[in-house]
């Protein structure tokens, strides 16, 4: 059975003070946001406090998310790094195209592989935010 997915904050990605109010917030879904919410700067930080962050908020019942950002940019660190926590869905941000998706679903495989969990365990979230991804959403739906 689905936990439900009423709710879904969104977290700075290096703010241990607001990684602990997310905990208590009775949202359902925790993601840890490196794209808008963490600087350059804190990337890496925010990196290296996923596997911690993941197993706190697991132990606090909620679903664990993650959003990179594009692999054109930062997401393939993003993903590497934050995947070690084995957050439950990845959400990707400025998605244009179905290769962006198609992408990002063979990433998630290799990388749920190589750490031991079930192939396809780990949601996609693809997040559509410019025209030309809203002009391919059905698209990017199927991919």
């Amino acid at each position: 059975m689905l936990k439900p997915r009423r709710t879904w904050l969104f977290v700075a990605g290096a703010d241990p003070a607001a990684h602990v109010a997310a905990a208590g917030s009775g949202a359902d879904v925790l993601i840890q946001e490196l794209e808008d919410f963490t600087p350059p700067a804190l990337r890496p930080r925010a990196r290296s406090m996923a596997p911690s962050l993941h197993d706190r908020w697991r132990k606090a019942g909620r679903i664990v998310a993650v959003r990179i950002n594009p692999f054109e940019t930062e997401g393939r660190e993003d993903l590497e790094a934050l995947m070690a926590g084995r957050p439950q869905a990845v959400l990707m941000s400025k998605v244009a195209t179905p290769a962006q998706v198609e992408k990002l679903d063979a990433a998630v495989g290799k990388l749920e592989r190589k750490i031991g969990i079930p192939a396809n365990s780990t949601e996609l979230v693809p997040n559509v935010e410019t025209a030309a991804g809203l002009m391919r959403t059905f698209d990017i739906a199927r991919a």
